[in-house]
């Protein structure tokens, strides 16, 4: 073989090289290695009530609470560990598009002030790579004209390593509620799942809307 061909093999070599080191270092750059970054979910606290009637309304809990002219709902339908399962199961790092994020749900909720006033992350976790979702809020709305919803605020954040959040988004979910207040003869249980699905539609909902902005890294 010629000295001028092994001369031009070396080159290519040598050039394919640095072209899969300089791939390898873009893939780097742009995604975090599995494992190595975390999302903390919080519950939240127990479902509030709303109901506005033709002739009267407005009392938060009157449902909850058997009062006079308001539909009942079950006591504590939607407690923080039924919700922290649920938040679990649905695998919420994958609908914000960071499928390899470690999940870590916490099973005690926030109080919301905490959630609104806290600067800095809501755990003592110091990985360079964090996220949270935050269940701040969660509302059962009955009413006369536009029907029965369940809203659920969200709020999510996402740190670097600065200890202020890079990227901050809250919203509301609103899904439809059909079997609560249970009629004479309806199903409980079935009316529970449909909240529970209710519930985890608006995550559905609240992440597609971050989906739709720049997605933060």
């Amino acid at each position: 073989m010629g000295v001028g061909l092994m001369k031009m093999i070396k080159q290519l070599l040598a050039l394919c090289c640095a072209a899969m080191a300089t791939g390898a270092h873009a893939a780097g750059a742009g995604q975090s290695v599995p494992g190595d970054c975390e999302l903390h979910v919080w519950p939240g606290d127990k479902l509030k009530a709303v109901y506005n009637g033709v002739f009267h309304g407005g009392t938060v809990d009157g449902a909850l609470k058997s009062r006079s002219g308001y539909p009942p709902l079950p006591q504590d339908p939607l407690n923080s560990a039924r919700q922290a399962a649920l938040l679990e199961a649905a695998r919420p790092q994958a609908l914000l598009g960071r499928p390899d994020d470690r999940l870590i749900v916490h099973a005690d909720p926030l109080e919301s002030r905490v959630i609104r006033t806290t600067p800095g992350r809501l755990s003592n976790s110091n990985a360079a790579c964090y996220g949270e979702l935050v269940v701040d809020d969660i509302v059962f709305r009955q009413d006369a004209v536009s029907g029965t919803v369940l809203l659920t605020l969200f709020r999510y954040r996402r740190f670097g390593p600065a200890p202020a959040p890079e990227y901050r988004f809250a919203n509301w979910g609103k899904a439809t509620i059909k079997l609560l207040p249970l009629k004479p003869g309806g199903n409980l249980a079935a009316a529970i799942a449909e909240l529970e699905a209710a519930y985890l539609e608006d995550l559905k909902r609240f992440a597609e809307v971050i989906g739709k902005q720049a997605r933060p890294k």
